[in-house]
């Protein structure tokens, strides 16, 4: 079953495994490399990337699967220095196998990488996960930021681990979606098609639809209008109220 940019597997009776994946490519300190960044950068990002995705449906990670079109020495080790990094934020770096696999054969002249992250989820906290109502708000913490202005931004203009922690801890936070490539439009969509809701833009929603969040730069935060103050001071990121719910069929 496919929920969201999550994979869901039956484990047991009561529980799943759910599989994340991210990819990087053309990006690093190699030189045929589009956009320059350290190598542990790359590994940070990427990780937090699928780690986005597990940790706002509440699950909890296991392993982390790499795939490093890099020799190990010394791109790939720096690259790991920064999975590393990502699992030691959220405290996790004694809960979480890392395992993958790198590139001794040949040459490489550009950086690339693949990850995928399994871990588990109760049945029970799927199937009773909050739901956005109508006349919730749709917020979008962070900017949309891809590439160079990505890796030049302020920190309060992109989400980290330690920023979704705090949302996802928040009593009024009601759904939590990372952005990626795909843009605010196509999640806000997902989201209200679950949710059996329509939405209208707000002129700031309109203007980044369609802009990418590259390595999940901004999310996008479900909740009563009326607690977005308190949810705003708590995070101190950058914000703006990008769309409304309401019932399908209502003007």
């Amino acid at each position: 079953m496919k929920y969201r940019d999550v994979t869901l597997l039956d484990l047991t009776k009561d529980t799943y495994v759910a599989i994340t994946c991210d990819s990087c490519g053309g990006i690093g300190d190699k030189p045929h490399d589009v956009v320059r960044a350290s190598p542990e950068v790359v590994g940070y990002e990427t990780t937090k990337v699928a780690l986005f995705e597990l940790l706002s449906m509440k699950v909890t990670p296991k392993v982390i699967i790499n795939g490093l079109c890099v020799e190990m020495v010394p791109t790939g080790q720096r690259i790991l220095a920064g999975i590393q990094k990502a699992l030691e934020e959220l405290s996790l770096e004694d809960a979480v196998e890392i395992t993958g696999s790198t590139e001794e054969n040949m040459p490489v002249e550009s950086t690339g990488l693949s990850m995928s992250i399994m871990g588990v989820l109760t049945k029970s906290a799927f199937m009773n996960r909050a739901r956005t109502k109508a006349k919730d708000v749709a917020v979008l913490f962070g900017r949309p930021l891809k590439g160079e202005e990505f890796l030049a931004a302020k920190k309060e203009d992109v989400m980290d681990l330690l920023a979704l922690q705090k949302l996802l801890s928040h009593e009024a936070v009601i759904q939590v979606v990372p952005l990626g490539s795909k843009g605010l439009q196509i999640e806000l969509e997902a989201l209200a098609k679950e949710n059996e809701l329509a939405y209208s833009f707000t002129d700031e929603g309109a203007q980044i639809k369609d802009q990418s969040s590259g390595p999940a730069s901004s999310v996008l935060v479900t909740l009563e209008e009326k607690h977005l103050p308190s949810v705003a001071k708590a995070m101190g990121k950058t914000y703006g109220l990008v769309a409304i719910f309401k019932e399908r069929g209502e003007a």
